[in-house]
């Protein structure tokens, strides 16, 4: 019986080993099974990634690190994928694990140094290559020259800080520019980039460095406000108001983003009743407006410039003022800087101007403008017909002005003309007139008087005279004077044909 115990005890200790041996080579088949799935989802993340499917290389990836987080090769392929991807963040920390995983794995090595050189951590990427020189015994050319670049970057910067804190700005820059050859996805390189030149006054420059620091970081705060506000100081106010939206949607309590957008909404809200205003013709409230609006930032060139040039529609259209008039529309020129300002705009204020110099009888100056304002327009119509307009004015302002002499208005009628010339032939008849001097003074304005009512009573020249042609008075078949008696003579009798 103990014979048979000991036996059977051994087959059951045998059955145990085998079971043992049985179960782990099930595991290693379960390992190999997972490991050949995570390869096959990192392949397809490879012909994603080849063809560009970003996103869909991403997902495989991350598979594939799921079934396998000891692959360190998943690691690196989705670091590659999320450094195209300008998400660096994520990809050191793939980079991080493929070298916790492999330590040896220099690629990883390599591509770290790289993209803390590219984001101007430069002592991070130093190191880097230093190890990576360390490993392959000191002969790494690649590394030997992005060391250098390194360097040369790292001495551009201090540079351009030592500039910038100078005010040299233009040098500054150039610096800079050395520095982002390397580091063209430092933050905050790219903005203190964005700061010089926006002491340069270099718009387009602001706009692109602020713009790629914003697909580096999509929710920066500052890169959002200085853009907003580039787009500010061009009179963008939409896309400016954009860009403060997107701030305070990221910190609603910012400071800065509330108090400008809140300024524009009051400049807008006050130039939309203003432009209102003016088209009902109300036109003291429109300047309130205006006004207001102007003085809510007076350093704003752009938008008061506007806001002028609508206080100088106002004032031709009240026709009241025409100085006043004169002096808004060149208030607007005045403000705006060479270049500066839209097109129409300046086209609109030399118009403006222009029939203000009309209504104020300048017409040289209205001439002036308005061949101003067709040198910007090209062949616009009504600038044209206007500069016609002014010509025409200017040339019968050298002439006689027959409605002036008789004190009427261009658009009388014949029998106010025929009352004004009774009246005017009465005051100005020589015999009223005593002395010599007196005699030959009056004797010339009863000349004009007679000429002034010779040429307005016949339609036919009356037309010709009011469409700017020239007109002659015909020559005098009589005496001028027949008709009157004021005694002296005794010979003349008084009528009005």
């Amino acid at each position: 019986d103990s014979k048979l115990c000991i036996m059977g005890w051994r087959v059951l200790v045998r059955a145990s080993i085998l079971c043992a041996l049985l179960a782990l080579c099930a595991c290693g088949d379960d390992d190999r099974l997972k490991a050949a799935a995570a390869s096959n989802e990192r392949t397809k993340g490879d012909n994603a990634f080849k063809i560009g499917q970003l996103k869909v290389a991403l997902e495989h990836y991350s598979k594939a690190i799921e079934m396998n987080p000891k692959d360190h090769q998943s690691y690196y392929k989705r670091a590659s994928a999320y450094m195209i991807d300008r998400k660096y963040d994520a990809a050191i920390r793939d980079l991080n694990k493929a070298l916790e995983i492999e330590p040896s794995f220099t690629q990883a090595l390599a591509k770290r140094g790289r993209v803390f050189a590219g984001e101007g951590r430069f002592d991070d990427a130093r190191k880097d290559f230093h190890a990576l020189l360390a490993k392959k015994g000191g002969n790494d050319p690649d590394a030997i020259g992005h060391l250098q670049k390194i360097d040369q970057a790292a001495n551009a910067l201090n540079h351009a800080r030592n500039f910038k804190n100078q005010g040299a700005w233009d040098a500054a820059k150039q610096h800079y520019d050395q520095a982002l050859e390397v580091a063209p996805d430092s933050l905050e390189i790219l903005m203190e980039r964005a700061e010089v030149r926006w002491q340069l006054r270099d718009t387009d420059g602001v706009l692109l460095d602020t713009g790629l620091a914003l697909k580096v970081r999509g929710t920066h705060i500052p890169a959002l406000h200085l853009r907003g506000m580039t787009y500010y100081l061009a009179d963008d106010f939409e896309l400016a108001q954009r860009h403060f939206r997107e701030g305070l949607r990221t910190d609603p309590d910012n400071k800065e983003c509330k108090a400008i957008y809140r300024r524009i909404k009051g400049m807008l809200n006050l130039l939309k009743s203003a432009d209102e205003e003016l088209k009902t013709r109300k036109f003291d409230e429109a300047i309130a407006d205006y006004t207001k609006a102007s003085q809510m930032d007076p350093a704003h060139r752009l938008f008061n410039a506007r806001m002028y040039l609508g206080v100088c529609r106002c004032r031709v259209k009240m026709r009241k003022d025409y100085r006043a008039a004169v002096a808004d529309c060149s208030k607007y020129m005045e403000t705006l800087q060479e270049g500066e300002g839209n097109k129409e705009d300046r086209i609109e204020a030399f118009v403006q101007r222009a029939e203000a110099h009309l209504f104020g009888e300048d017409f040289e100056e209205a001439v002036r403008d308005y061949e101003r304002a067709h040198h910007l327009s090209g062949d616009q119509q009504h600038v044209n017909e206007g500069l016609e307009n002014a010509k025409k004015r200017l040339k019968m302002s050298k002439r006689k002005d027959y409605y002036k002499i008789l004190d009427i208005s261009p658009g009388c009628d014949e029998r106010t003309i025929r009352k004004a010339y009774k009246r005017l032939a009465l005051k100005w008849h020589p015999d009223k007139h005593q002395s010599e001097a007196d005699k030959e003074a009056a004797e010339k304005k009863f000349r004009e008087v007679a000429e002034a009512h010779e040429i307005l009573t016949d339609p036919e020249k009356r037309a010709r005279f009011d469409n700017g042609e020239d007109v002659e008075a015909p020559p005098q078949q009589h005496n001028p004077f027949e008709g009157f008696n004021f005694g002296g003579g005794g010979h003349h009798t008084f009528h009005f044909g």
